[in-house]
């Protein structure tokens, strides 16, 4: 996924002026959309990757969207 968005998404982002949206549906363990929202603050650095892409989680189960909204991240979470 580095490589794509590296390669692809990252020339395509530069050239427009509006956001690109990320949607991730049924992100319920949230692991998802917290390795996304990384890998464009590591490729694009803070203040482009906040004003350049929005990213949005769905799922059906909303005590996890609660979870995911206040960043309810433990220590071990992506060591299951």
């Amino acid at each position: 996924m580095y490589h794509f968005v590296h390669e692809t998404v990252l020339p395509a982002i530069s050239q427009q002026k509006e956001k690109m949206r990320i949607w991730n549906a049924g992100s319920s363990d949230r692991k998802e959309v917290y390795s996304i929202a990384m890998l464009f603050l590591k490729l694009l650095g803070e203040q482009k990757a906040t004003s350049k892409v929005s990213i949005v989680a769905t799922d059906i189960d909303n005590a996890c969207l609660q979870r995911a909204r206040v960043g309810d991240y433990f220590s071990n979470f992506f060591f299951k």
